[in-house]
């Protein structure tokens, strides 16, 4: 970027000023910029739109968005007037925003629009566009909306995995029949085809499906998100440390506990170490079982790991012996705690 439109992208990114503040500098700097007749870019214009988001002054995004950039379809005049055509960047801040606001149907059309405009601007979306709104949508609990993306996400993929595969297996027909590819009519438009197939790639990554755990565990859906682990799993990612992180706590908060205390077979199957907090969730699961004896044994293999068990680790083993019914021994342990300078959790 020329120094000479340093201005407003220096104002954005200004770390001592708050959001407002760095907002009217780098609208000054704007300005500074319209008294040089200067066009800004389109790396300064999204630079500016991200500082009104930061800021909560969606509306002026998004006149900057749809009306500065026309990022609704342009004809050749406005084309020609504006100062330059939004990129991915722009879409993805502005997806962004009406997540951020609650406006899920706004979030939809826009990127509606996004796709319908592809094939003229070259700009789709891609994994980050639909991770970052699936994101956005589910920090404001819209569950109908983010699941519409995540679906939209998966069919495509499917699509162009099935593509994929027809290419692969007209390629191997070809080089069986010994035919040469650039002898063939229309072989530009395939390796452009499969340069594309090659380059997109939207399959849902284990960030995007934990995305959703985290979200529904959050709000308890417990049902939900263990069958988000299981959708996840059929279509080949696997739950990771993060995976379970989410999913036992609410469990044990939702009052499944045997339930919870499966994952932990689930978590050595696939080889994840739990840490403090993940034992304490495990323990705390027995607990509620009743199972003192299963409650002891986790702790012994959280001491086994070279883990040292919390208060609310140690209480949950007490909670465990009340449970069945052994009081002498969870007051053992209430007098070792004591001895150890722990107070009791609660």
């Amino acid at each position: 970027i020329s120094k000479s439109k340093s201005p407003v992208v220096a104002c954005v990114g200004g770390s001592k000023m708050t959001s407002a503040e760095a907002l009217e500098r780098a609208f000054n700097g704007l300005a500074l910029l319209e008294a040089r007749n200067e066009r800004p870019d389109v790396y300064m214009l999204n630079a500016l739109m991200r500082a009104c988001v930061a800021a909560g002054e969606y509306s002026r995004a998004h006149d900057i968005f749809w009306r500065v950039m026309r990022a609704g379809g342009a004809s050749e005049k406005e084309k020609a007037a504006r100062p330059c055509a939004p990129d991915a960047v722009s879409w993805n801040i502005v997806l962004d925003s009406y997540a951020r606001q609650g406006r899920p149907g706004m979030a939809r059309s826009a990127f509606d629009e996004m796709l319908q405009q592809s094939d003229e601007t070259g700009i789709a979306p891609d994994q980050y566009t639909y991770t970052e709104v699936i994101k956005s949508l589910l920090n404001v609990d819209d569950f109908a909306t983010a699941e519409y993306f995540l679906e939209r996400m998966e069919e495509t993929a499917a699509r162009m995995a099935e593509q994929r595969k027809r290419v692969a297996q007209a390629d191997r027909l070809r080089e069986l029949r010994g035919e040469d590819e650039d002898d063939d009519e229309g072989s530009l438009e395939k390796d452009m085809l499969r340069d594309l197939m090659n380059s997109v790639d939207l399959r849902p990554d284990v960030v995007v499906y934990n995305v959703f755990v985290k979200a529904l565990s959050r709000s308890l859906r417990w049902r939900e998100a263990e069958d988000m682990v299981r959708r996840m799993t059929d279509k080949g990612i696997r739950p990771d440390w993060e995976t379970y992180s989410y999913l036992v706590p609410c469990l044990v908060r939702a009052q499944q506990p045997a339930l919870a205390a499966e994952k932990l077979d689930e978590m050595r199957a696939a080889n994840i170490r739990p840490n403090v907090i993940m034992y304490t969730s495990f323990i705390t699961a027995q607990a509620k079982l009743g199972d003192a004896i299963a409650a002891f044994r986790l702790l012994n293999e959280m001491k086994a790991d070279g883990l040292t068990p919390n208060v609310k680790t140690l209480t949950a083993v007490m909670q465990g012996c009340i449970q069945a019914g052994n009081a002498d021994l969870a007051l053992a342990m209430c007098g070792e705690m004591k001895k150890g300078g722990l107070e009791l959790d609660g």
